[in-house]
């Protein structure tokens, strides 16, 4: 089992080509989000109030296989942007550090950071995807029993693992016996872990608010996430692509701008649960192979 990905200096794969512009200081958030809203493929990354927590994700961000470059905005070289901007140099990832305290005031500043932008977005852009085993791709799963979708999803877990795929699963399910609690796990571990190399599923521990799910996630190197909870849920991340399902009717009703597979009218007196994971599959696979999800196509 194969899929189209984009394979980075430092041997990873990226299902995404993203180019990030990143505020090393709130009061450069506004000017952020103008230039990343100026240059097409450009995402926007607003600093924090908590530094320290903040340099942390930074330095997550740019190791992430879906970060193709960044451009970065900060008072000086020194400090968080130029920590950041080693660490990507590091990688083989293009970087731009632009000082907003540079001779020239900020309208020329800005000025530089969107034509840096520009120039690595049509660079990034002759990256070609190429053809890769399902081994080099991390799976994030978010599961709640209320989205129906448990038996499929534990053919769709087998199906990746037989495949030398990982699975990192969060899962919130209250009944003990269903057939994705009986999924065997190989190691459990928490935003501060690591998703070994060995093939098979991971189990996610940690808060169960939706955003901090999907960070861990993505700091744990996933390059594309599943969301089965059945209710509301962050549905995008800056650099971490979402794919929605459910099996719940009233969910879909709401939010069917947002998800990509409805799975609640299943034959399965012809057909069996294993043969329909196959649309997840399938689903699963165009997406990490440039397919955009509903939201992605939305700019969510």
């Amino acid at each position: 089992m194969e899929f189209l990905g984009f394979i980075r200096p430092d041997g990873t794969v990226g299902v995404r080509n993203t180019v990030l512009i990143i505020s090393t200081d709130v009061s450069t958030n506004g000017i952020c989000l103008n230039i990343a809203s100026s240059v097409l493929n450009a995402v926007p990354v607003p600093g924090w109030p908590d530094r320290e927590k903040y340099t942390e994700y930074l330095g997550d961000l740019a190791q992430h296989p879906n970060v193709a470059g960044a451009v970065i905005l900060a008072q000086s070289s020194e400090g968080v942007g130029g920590h950041v901007a080693e660490k990507l140099a590091g990688l083989g990832k293009p970087v731009q550090l632009i000082s907003l305290a540079a001779p020239g005031g900020v309208i020329e500043a800005v000025a530089h950071a969107v034509r840096a932008a520009m120039l690595m977005v049509r660079e990034v852009s002759t990256q070609r995807r190429q053809l890769t085993l399902m081994s080099r791709l991390i799976l994030g799963l978010i599961y709640r029993d209320q989205s129906g979708t448990g038996d499929l999803l534990v053919h769709c877990i087998d199906t990746i693992q037989e495949n030398h795929g990982r699975v990192l699963i969060f899962k919130d399910a209250a009944d003990k016996k269903s057939k994705i609690n009986l999924c065997p796990v190989i190691k459990r571990v928490d935003a501060l872990g690591k998703v070994d190399s060995q093939q098979g599923l991971y189990e996610l521990r940690g808060s169960k608010e939706p955003g901090d799910v999907l960070m861990a996630m993505a700091s744990l190197g996933v390059q594309l996430a599943v969301d089965a909870t059945g209710g509301p849920f962050t549905r995008y991340h800056t650099v971490l692509p979402v794919v929605s399902i459910t099996a719940n009717q009233d969910h879909y009703n709401s939010y069917k701008d947002n998800i990509e597979l409805y799975l609640s009218q299943l034959d399965l007196l012809s057909y069996k649960a294993e043969d329909y994971s196959l649309l997840l599959i399938n689903e699963i696979i165009a997406t990490a192979s440039g397919k955009l999800t509903k939201s992605e196509a939305l700019k969510f």
